[in-house]
């Protein structure tokens, strides 16, 4: 059997979403635009380390292969869809692939003045990957972690939260304390690039959400849940964010991008209440086989803004319509803190 050699850094099974769209590449470094093709953001031996061994690719795939029947699950889905407590899990494991199997995963904030803020200082939330070797080691990981999820029962119980020294959890250790949220578009305005994800920290390093596209308008974000597990939650952060790092008031806000809509970083998983009604309600679900995932519509702002770091830090843009290209362009100024001596 002939060895796989193009190792797709981003997944075909999320590329043809564009694709199936009449999505085009635009390609920055020779100015140029061309139709989508197999090869696109892949390389060469890229999970052997140039060696030629197709073993962790052929690993990758058979788990894109059970992923991808759950991402169908969710774009045939309009207002929420319905997952076993198995498939949530290896849906919040495919977010930490996503960042961690290149090294392209770009932050919100890149350059600050001060020099305050610091990626990866932070103990529980998604590592910001910087070389091919340990993309290569964290994947090896994250595959691991797959295959164990993967042989236990389809009705077997987690918990959104674990303790960290637990080690008979179900759960991940590689997504510990970590909550799936599903926004969506209302057009195919979303972009990607050879950034495959965005990871959004606060300014003082406090690992906030990582933020995944899987089709032109539906994305993942896997956040932090001491932050946006309730709505008291997230008050109470701002709350202790503003004695901690401020003058003392409350922080108006959390996060940069959807600071005009934070309840889309919510865990909004819910249960239906049997025989009281047929409307589900949403209540906490800290263990479950199965959840309800809210699919929370966002303004388009939020995915321009998305799109204007995809583009800046992006070589190959894969875009669907000209417009939100052009938008694109404009830089994030969000991105770059600045400190005023007066």
């Amino acid at each position: 059997m002939l060895l796989k050699k193009n190792n797709h850094l981003l997944p075909r099974l999320i590329i043809k979403n564009w694709q199936d769209k009449g999505g085009k590449i635009y390609s920055k470094n020779n100015n140029d635009y061309s139709e989508i093709s197999y090869l696109d953001f892949s390389s060469k031996y890229y999970y052997s380390l140039g060696l030629k061994d197709d073993n962790l690719e052929n690993r990758i795939s058979k788990f894109e292969a059970r992923i991808g029947n759950v991402i169908k699950k969710i774009k045939e889905s309009s207002k929420a869809v319905l997952l076993t407590g198995k498939e949530l899990e290896l849906l919040k494991l495919f977010c930490v692939l996503s960042a961690c199997r290149q090294h392209n995963t770009s932050p919100v904030i890149l350059n600050d003045e001060s020099g305050i803020y610091s990626n990866n200082n932070y103990i529980l939330g998604v590592p910001l990957v910087k070389t091919q070797r340990k993309a290569v080691d964290a994947t090896s990981k994250i595959i691991d972690e797959f295959e164990r999820i993967n042989t236990l029962p389809n009705d077997s119980m987690f918990e959104n939260w674990s303790p960290a020294m637990n080690s008979n959890t179900t759960n991940s250790l590689l997504a510990l304390g970590q909550h799936l949220s599903i926004i969506k578009s209302s057009s195919n305005n979303i972009m990607i690039s050879d950034i495959c994800a965005i990871i959004e920290c606060t300014m003082d390093s406090d690992y906030l959400y990582t933020y995944v596209p899987i089709s032109p308008c539906i994305a993942l974000l896997l956040v932090k849940s001491e932050y946006y597990q309730t709505r008291e939650d997230f008050e109470s952060t701002k709350e202790r964010f503003g004695r901690k790092y401020g003058n003392g008031n409350k922080d108006p806000f959390i996060s940069t991008i959807f600071q005009n809509d934070e309840s889309a970083l919510l865990n909004n998983s819910y249960r239906r209440k049997l025989l009281v009604t047929n409307v589900p309600s949403e209540i906490d679900v800290p263990r479950y086989n199965s959840a309800f995932l809210s699919i929370h519509e966002c303004d388009k702002t939020i995915f321009e803004m998305f799109n204007s770091i995809v583009y800046e830090d992006g070589k190959k843009i894969v875009y669907c319509s000209e417009n939100d290209l052009e938008l694109s362009r404009r830089k994030l100024q969000d991105r770059y803190i600045s400190w005023d001596v007066g």
